[in-house]
């Protein structure tokens, strides 16, 4: 039976969360009123001061344009983790329901990926440290040791000099671009990367509000107690269907993509259905 409530969950669930999805995408947005073309000026002619500049040119039909750089923070696909069975593996090579290590000798399942991109080049940050060297974008959190206390900071926002928890102190800073974007979320919260401890959040839709109150190393908490409906259903229909399950979905709608563009909504639409149901309980 519990079963039963529960897949009937995760199905209105899924069901809600596309008539989000429809209904944020359904009207086309409004293209802004075109802009009169300002007055030819003859050559070897100065512009009259307060001349806007020229409108670049349009590139031409068939050109790409070059990849924007992820908001929401993730890693790049050759970075590694520890399996349960003492296995390395790329990040690249994970699927939900494997059991990674989060800690020394602790271990926590992957029930979901915020990212999951294997084709993008992304702009990562580089965190070295005595022993090793982390690989990860702007706006993911990294737990740092701070007169003991953990505290959370972006990896835009490191130093050279602050302490990575569990682990030694910043030495070096540097930019680099790879392939491939990931962020695998733990039940735990947290997930060790190249042998150092990170956390699978990063930047959401609470970050501004946060900020702005001064509360940015608080947002990981935040994160993972929105996501715990996700989590409560991991754990009540067990990981083999739940993966089943996942992988369905996946195959025709990319969560990871879904997530980061209306997770807010549904989530906060979770939240709301989860008092409903504890006040009839």
């Amino acid at each position: 039976m519990a079963y039963t409530n529960a897949l009937i969950f995760l199905t209105s669930f899924i069901a809600f969360a596309a008539s989000i999805a429809v209904a944020q995408t359904s009207a086309p947005p409004t293209p802004p009123p075109a802009s009169p073309p300002a007055p030819a000026t003859p050559p070897g002619t100065a512009p009259p001061p307060g001349t806007p500049p020229p409108t670049p040119a349009a590139p031409p039909p068939g050109t790409r344009p070059p990849p924007p750089l992820p908001k929401a923070g993730c890693f790049p696909g050759d970075a590694t983790v520890q399996m349960y069975n003492g296995e390395i593996k790329f990040v690249r090579e994970l699927n939900v329901g494997d059991k990674v290590a989060v800690g020394k000798n602790i271990y926590s399942d992957v029930y979901a990926f915020g990212h999951k991109d294997a084709d993008v080049i992304s702009k990562f940050f580089q965190v070295h440290s005595a022993s090793n060297m982390l690989e990860l974008t702007a706006g993911h959190f990294v737990p740092i040791a701070v007169n003991g206390k953990l505290v959370y900071k972006r990896a835009e926002d490191l130093k050279v000099g602050d302490s990575l928890w569990e682990s030694s102190k910043i030495t070096e800073i540097s930019k680099v671009e790879k392939l491939g974007l990931y962020n695998p979320l733990t039940l735990s919260g947290s997930i060790m990367v190249n042998n150092v401890l990170a956390s699978t959040h990063s930047e959401w839709f609470l970050d501004s509000i946060f900020d702005a109150v001064g509360a940015t190393e608080y947002l990981p908490y935040a994160y993972q107690a929105v996501l715990a409906p996700v989590r409560a259903i991991y754990n009540i229909v067990g990981k083999e269907i739940y993966a089943k399950g996942y992988a369905a979905i996946d195959s025709f709608t990319n969560i990871a993509e879904f997530g980061t563009k209306y997770g807010g909504s549904v989530a906060l639409a979770l939240g709301i259905a989860g008092l409903v149901l504890a006040s009839k309980v």
